[in-house]
């Protein structure tokens, strides 16, 4: 995803949630609460942020060093959150008037009620589907890999999200695309003709879009990479398709398809 200032990161990655707002509150909260000592110290701390940290240039350079995804995270997210939950936390265990706790609940909820495309959204609340706290849907796609391999740690492409679950629930499967391919095609697009991560681009595409190249330069991907088995979201043709590239169908769930690939000697 490209953003071309710290400005449009924010409203980009927060995708119209509210949750700035409630970081607004918090700090609010905090500056009232607070002696004027602190409230200078707090200032200081402000000002800094937006001259070392909130500036183009911080992002531009961090964002060389590791990715843009990153600075936003650990820089933005993580820190807001943790203002916001102290002063939750303040609220309902200091706080002794119960009209200021009432006022805080109902403010959460509707920030929480009418936040857009975030995980704060209230009706991402859902129950857990199993003990390991990941979807159903990786867990079957662990384990009719885990049923079919021949080695002890085979080479997998996952589409984008699964990937980031089955390493917690099985990490002997090894990962075909590294985070830092995925972080960079995330950030710059398909087809930027930088020459970088070429063929993981190709798996990526096919994997998360059903964008198939040539029979060729799969094939030349899925070598390349050593890869043993593609989990790719499926798509209607998906299995005709992998059978060109030499990939046997092992199993399928809901929403993916596995193959088993048989590197070319």
């Amino acid at each position: 995803m490209e953003v071309s200032n710290v400005s449009e990161m924010i409203i980009t990655y927060l995708n119209n949630s509210q949750l700035w707002i409630v970081f607004l509150i918090a700090l609010f909260v905090i500056w009232k609460q607070t002696d004027k000592q602190t409230r200078a110290k707090l200032s200081i701390v402000i000002v800094l942020s937006m001259v070392l940290v909130f500036n183009n240039m911080s992002r531009n350079v961090i964002g060389r060093l590791t990715s843009v995804d990153v600075y936003y995270r650990f820089l933005w997210c993580v820190p807001i959150a943790l203002v916001v939950a102290l002063v939750l936390v303040k609220l309902f265990l200091h706080e002794r008037k119960w009209l200021y706790r009432i006022i805080g609940i109902v403010v959460l909820y509707l920030c929480l009620q009418f936040v857009g495309g975030t995980y704060f959204h209230i009706n991402a609340f859902v129950p857990q589907e199993n003990q390991y706290h990941i979807s159903s849907e990786t867990v079957a796609i662990c384990d009719i890999i885990e049923q079919d391999k021949a080695e002890e740690n085979p080479i997998v492409a996952f589409d984008t999200m699964t990937q980031l679950e089955a390493r917690q629930y099985n990490p002997s499967l090894r990962w075909g695309i590294s985070r830092n391919a995925y972080l960079y095609i995330n950030n710059t697009g398909y087809d930027k003709g930088t020459g970088q991560y070429i063929q993981e681009e190709r798996l990526i595409k096919l994997m998360n879009n059903g964008w198939g190249s040539t029979v060729e330069d799969m094939q030349e991907a899925l070598n390349s990479l050593q890869i043993d088995y593609i989990v790719l979201v499926a798509f209607e043709g998906d299995v005709a398709y992998m059978e060109q590239l030499g990939c046997e169908y092992v199993g399928g769930t809901s929403f993916h398809n596995i193959f088993r690939y048989t590197q070319e000697t």
